[in-house]
């Protein structure tokens, strides 16, 4: 499910995080930042989502919790996807993740 919305990138410090927050959609204020960990083995990448609804409980449930879930987890495959593709055979990353 994809509801419309606009964002704009409020921070960012390359390598380490970068935040964006929503200026049109389903959120009276919705901030996501993005934090890189870079270490050896590769770069775990920390979501942090700071909201608040216009709505009550019920839509939280029905309506926004399985929209942040399917968003995140399209995210998390087209990351996958992405690196997978570009690592080195050697390097690539699991795709049972």
């Amino acid at each position: 499910m994809w509801i419309p919305h606009a964002a704009k990138i409020v921070a960012f410090e390359p390598g380490r995080r970068f935040v964006d927050e929503m200026t049109r959609g389903l959120f009276k204020r919705f901030r996501h930042r993005r934090l890189f960990q870079p270490s050896d083995g590769g770069t775990p990448v920390t979501d942090r989502v700071e909201f608040a609804l216009g709505c009550g409980a019920f839509v939280y449930r029905r309506v926004v919790r399985p929209v942040l879930d399917y968003s995140f987890r399209k995210r998390h495959e087209a990351l996958q996807a992405f690196f997978a593709a570009e690592a080195p055979a050697s390097t690539a990353a699991d795709p049972g993740l």
